[in-house]
């Protein structure tokens, strides 16, 4: 009689452990839209860039997976009257854990590690037929050369920084049909570590917001 009870629950350990392997698809492929309320470096407020970005994913098994994630936003209008034009690149990668413990919702958490290229920009008033160059240490900001013969307003471009950046949080997916399904939410902690553009050398932690939403493609083993 025990050794039927042990045959039986090692016979629905298996079951369950197979019906698990086969909620997971193999692969996944994620492509959406990225809202990021972001803090600066330099003493401005935090705003917000929109953007869009993907990820992939490969399930290790039916709860842990490993994701490339890359995504860009972008503010044209940071500080109001045109003043600063702000572009950042996201690019990370970590574990995720899924609970897939539902045939068509699919909870997941994550912690990703990467990198943040973040450029800015600032409009200057020259002269007509001037043109400027002003370099600055550390290589941070810099004013590309060139003639300006009407007296218009030319841009002061940033030179990009790249930071250590991680993605800490969570979401959704919602199953909609085989092989498809919708991410109304992905909302993490984006920790980026910039340098203020004025002073050199003097990085300053940030703690942002990202959100994310869109659509997740499945391929493999059916969800």
């Amino acid at each position: 009689m025990k050794r039927n009870v042990t045959l039986v629950g090692t016979a629905l350990l298996l079951a369950f452990t197979a019906a698990a392997q086969d909620r997971a698809p193999k692969t996944e492929f994620y492509l959406g839209y990225d809202y990021l309320r972001a803090n600066s470096a330099t003493n401005i407020p935090s705003f917000s860039a929109n953007g869009g970005g993907g990820e992939f994913a490969y399930n290790f098994s039916s709860w842990l997976g490993g994701v490339a994630d890359i995504y860009a936003v972008h503010n044209g209008n940071v500080f109001g009257f045109n003043a600063i034009d702000s572009t950042s690149l996201f690019y990370q990668a970590g574990p995720r854990v899924s609970i897939r413990k539902w045939p068509r919702i699919t909870p997941y958490v994550q912690f990703l590690a990467g990198a943040q290229t973040a450029m800015a920009s600032i409009p200057v008033n020259l002269p007509p037929g001037s043109s400027v160059v002003v370099p600055v240490t550390n290589g941070v900001l810099i004013i590309g050369s060139g003639n300006n013969t009407n007296g218009v307003s030319l841009r002061a471009q940033a030179r990009q920084q790249t930071s250590f950046a991680y993605l800490l949080g969570g979401g959704v997916d919602i199953k909609i049909s085989r092989g498809m399904s919708i991410r109304p939410i992905d909302a993490n902690l984006q920790f980026t570590r910039l340098s203020q553009v004025t002073i050199p050398d003097t990085q300053r932690s940030q703690y942002n917001f990202r959100y994310s939403a869109g659509i997740n493609f499945t391929f493999g083993n059916p969800q």
